[in-house]
């Protein structure tokens, strides 16, 4: 293909330099002709300019009442214009050979239309699984890349791995490691793989990788597991199938039970927003002067919730469009979520992706395995999303909001018995985190605050100051809270069981409503966009930061001491 291009646009290059040159002598010759009968010199044309016959007389109609020049003015202008076009034409040669050269090498980007967002120019190939005409470049904006030839509009997904992230699999010698192939659903997907070792380029080892497919996505994800690592060492891994593999990405593995410090980066209802890109930029640069970060996004993750059947692709585009946003943060540190209730629900196939898109897109600990299923809203409504781990000196346990958490559900003695187990190694890891989506306590509006806020008290506020959790974490309000230590809607002095609890849902979304009252119990309110900093110190003390977007500096601070 490349090939033919080069050759049509030489040819295209040649034909117009030619008719150039072509018009410029007929010029030469018409200017000629008019100077000749200015000066009354009436002889007949040369054989030479009856070559152009009528396209001659009619020029020389057209310049009659033009100031004759002299024919030595015009063989100069002539060929100053078949040089530059030569160098025209030489330039346009070399520039497709390249192109064509390097449209075959992962990393170049060929025939990216103009209107496609310039965060969306992948790596394009004209030959990639799922290239189908389209109207207008416009179309392609739902897309990976689209590719403009002289022919039709085509939009096509671009080869190779894309969307690498990790996340923890609870063992600090593991890490799990998943990517997609866009638009690659009917491919096999058999000989993906993720090579890895200490050292950079330097992969001693091999991990296979199992593939999965859901019906609301034309892509192939990959899961890996990488075993055998040592706690607290950076790694350098790739992933990839055939020719095509990723470029070179590092982490660092988890650390021992009991080490410290740790620093966790928390933030929630990030989306396709302009915002979240710019707060995605700050925890990228942060994250290159930590040790070891941990990401918690706290539900609400891409928004893709499209209703109605045929927007189903739509929940697909808008994961993708995430992914390929935080790709820098979730390739480089453990990407823990947890669900909200833009990602799950309860809906049948008709409503929103339920919860299919993110079971089979994110992998976290003691999740039900898919691999092999093709889930419905039932199906993946029913899958456990509720998990916990330990990462150094703090124990995480995840909840969701959007199942069933009262007193004797599934998730409820789940988590009682979580709770009560890492109370009992207080030792060791010391501090013990709760987060999930809807807040339990907030003063921003009636819905979120005075109706579902007491539900979410009554069922596990106890379980919270039963097994003296440290801090709560939460989403959902767009905007930044924190409170005092507080149970039962009271502040609480002293020491104390009281958790203090945490609201992070500014990290992209829109605003919605304002704080429209100050308990006694909230310590800080803010409705800016930012993220949030957990810095465990060491094994009696953490400090929490609220950094904004608008300026990237420190807000708010806070210690929990021991």
């Amino acid at each position: 293909g490349g090939v033919k291009r080069r050759r049509r646009l030489i040819l295209i290059g040649f034909c117009s330099c030619t008719n150039l040159y072509t018009n410029s002598f007929s010029f030469q010759i018409a200017m000629s002709a008019t100077d000749a009968e200015s000066s009354g010199n009436t002889a007949e044309l040369s054989d030479d300019d009856r070559v152009f016959g009528d396209a001659t007389t009619e020029t020389r109609k057209r310049l009659s009442n033009y100031v004759p020049c002299r024919s030595r003015v015009v063989v100069v202008t002539s060929l100053v214009a078949l040089i530059i076009c030569g160098v025209v034409v030489i330039s346009v040669s070399l520039g497709v050979t390249l192109s064509s050269t390097s449209s075959d090498s992962r990393g170049s980007v060929f025939g990216v239309c103009d209107l496609v967002p310039e965060d969306r120019r992948f790596d394009c190939f004209p030959s990639a699984p799922g290239a189908e005409i389209v109207a207008n470049e416009n179309s392609c904006r739902d897309r990976g890349c689209c590719w403009r030839p002289t022919g039709p509009v085509r939009c096509f997904y671009p080869h190779g791995p894309r969307q690498v992230h990790l996340a923890l699999t609870g063992s600090p010698n593991e890490m799990h490691v998943s990517w997609l192939e866009l638009g690659a659903a009917s491919d096999s997907g058999d000989g993906a793989f993720v090579d890895y070792g200490n050292e950079s380029d330097q992969y001693t080892e091999r991990s296979q990788a199992q593939s999965v497919t859901y019906r609301q996505s034309p892509h192939k994800i990959f899961r890996s597991v990488l075993t055998g690592l040592e706690p607290n060492s950076t790694y350098y891994y790739r992933v990839g199938r055939g020719q095509y593999t990723s470029q070179e990405s590092s982490f660092v593995s988890s650390p021992r039970q009991g080490e410290g410090p740790n620093e966790i980066i928390v933030y929630g209802d990030m989306g396709y927003y302009d915002q979240g890109a710019k707060t995605g930029q700050l925890v990228i640069n942060y994250m290159k002067s930590v040790w070891a970060p941990l990401v918690l996004h706290v539900g609400d993750i891409s928004y893709a919730d499209y209703r109605g059947q045929q927007d189903l692709a739509k929940d697909s585009i808008l994961w993708d469009l995430f992914f390929h946003r935080v790709e820098p943060i979730a390739n480089s540190a453990p990407y823990m979520v947890c669900a909200g209730n833009h990602d799950v629900g309860p809906n049948n196939d008709t409503g929103m992706q339920c919860g299919v898109g993110y079971i089979y897109r994110f992998k976290m600990p003691s999740q039900n395995d898919t691999t092999g299923s093709d889930l419905n809203c039932k199906s993946s409504y029913a899958t456990q999303v509720w998990y916990s781990f330990d990462y150094g000196l703090a124990h995480w346990a995840a909840i969701s909001t959007e199942h069933d958490f009262s007193q004797g559900s599934e998730q409820y003695r789940w988590l009682e018995q979580d709770l009560k187990i890492a109370n009992r190694s207080r030792d060791t890891v010391p501090f013990v985190f709760v987060y999930g989506h809807r807040p339990m306590y907030c003063s921003h509006g009636p819905k979120d605050c005075d109706i579902f806020a007491p539900t979410l008290r009554t069922s596990i506020e106890p379980l919270l100051v039963k097994y003296q959790v440290d801090m709560a974490v939460w989403g959902h309000v767009h905007a930044y809270e924190r409170t005092y230590p507080v149970v039962n809607m009271t502040r609480m002095s002293g020491k104390s069981n009281a958790p203090v609890h945490l609201i992070v849902g500014m990290a992209g979304a829109e605003f919605y409503g304002n704080f429209d009252r100050t308990p006694q119990w909230s310590a800080y309110q803010e409705q800016t966009h930012g993220y949030s900093r957990i810095h465990i110190v060491n094994k009696t003390a953490v400090r929490v930061d609220f950094i904004v977007d608008a300026t990237g500096t420190q807000q708010d601070s806070f210690w929990i001491m021991k």
